[in-house]
């Protein structure tokens, strides 16, 4: 099992840096090659729906400020990927192919951005998002939301500092749920290559049998860690016991309820993802 492609949205916003940074961190054990990709928005989308009908020179004018938006936005982004490239040593290309390296490409599409990563993400390993803060940006907020839930796909979450190494030491925040188990099968390409692995099960009542019978029939050593709980949220006690552990990565099921019944009840995947300090994987 491996990865062979790896997708990465980009805004031209100060969280592109981090979050191509991860993703070659997350590609270089594979060779993968990354897709950064900018959404350029549709100009329909930009013409308000209001009451009264627009003029056709208020609409261009809307039309061009947009275009005009977005043209400086793509701008940053394609120069934030050289950077980011030229510091790593990473090849830009403008076809993927099989290297003995990672390899980036630019990647610009028409639309909104959570569709057009719906789309690219059929076909991906894993999509790679920048640190995710709350309201900052709807469209990212939006994007992260309906690739965990609705594409299958394994996300990872940066952290707000990229990692100097990814997956040499493991976490895994197993609850016995199918989100959960699907984060560990999705994150088996990490943990063959892992030199630790610790299964952390908050409360003594998660039965741990399944993961352990998972991690020996694949072969891989494990320590596991039965954690009591207590006042800390059970997202903020994964994080701290990943870092007490020496993890460089998290894995996790990702909104094992619905988003709704998440946000409503102060869910893990919430806790996580405003308040990641190393990289997370999940999967719904």
């Amino acid at each position: 099992m491996q990865i062979a492609k790896i997708i990465v949205p980009v805004t031209g916003g100060p969280r592109d840096a981090v979050a191509l940074k991860t993703a070659i961190q997350a590609a270089r054990p594979f060779n993968a090659h990354i897709d950064a990709i900018f959404a350029w928005p549709d100009p329909r989308d930009s013409i308000p729906q209001v009451g009264v009908p627009l003029s056709g020179e208020a609409v261009e004018s809307i039309i061009a400020g947009q275009a005009q938006a977005a043209s400086t936005a793509a701008r940053a982004a394609r120069d934030t990927l050289g950077g980011v490239a030229a510091s790593g040593g990473v090849e830009i290309v403008d076809k993927p192919a099989k290297a003995r390296a990672v390899t980036l490409r630019f990647l610009q599409e028409t639309g909104r951005l959570a569709p057009v990563l719906l789309k690219a993400a059929r076909l991906a390993d894993l999509v790679v998002f920048g640190p995710i803060e709350w309201a900052l940006s709807v469209d990212v907020d939006e994007a992260f939301l309906e690739v965990l839930t609705k594409s299958g796909r394994p996300v990872l979450l940066s952290a707000e500092v990229p990692p100097r190494c990814l997956a040499r030491h493991v976490a895994i925040g197993w609850d016995n749920s199918t989100a959960a188990a699907h984060a560990v099968t999705a994150a088996m390409p990490f943990l063959r290559g892992a030199e630790t692995i610790d299964v952390l099960c908050i409360d003594g009542d998660i039965d741990c049998a399944p993961i352990a019978e998972c991690m020996k029939l694949g072969g891989l050593s494990f320590r596991q860690r039965v954690i009591a709980r207590d006042a800390r949220k059970p997202g903020e006690v994964l994080l701290d016991e990943a870092a007490h552990c020496g993890a460089d990565l998290l894995v996790m099921g990702g909104y094992g309820h619905s988003h709704l019944r998440e946000t409503f009840f102060g869910g893990v995947t919430s806790h996580l993802v405003s308040h990641a300090t190393m990289p997370v994987l999940m999967m719904h």
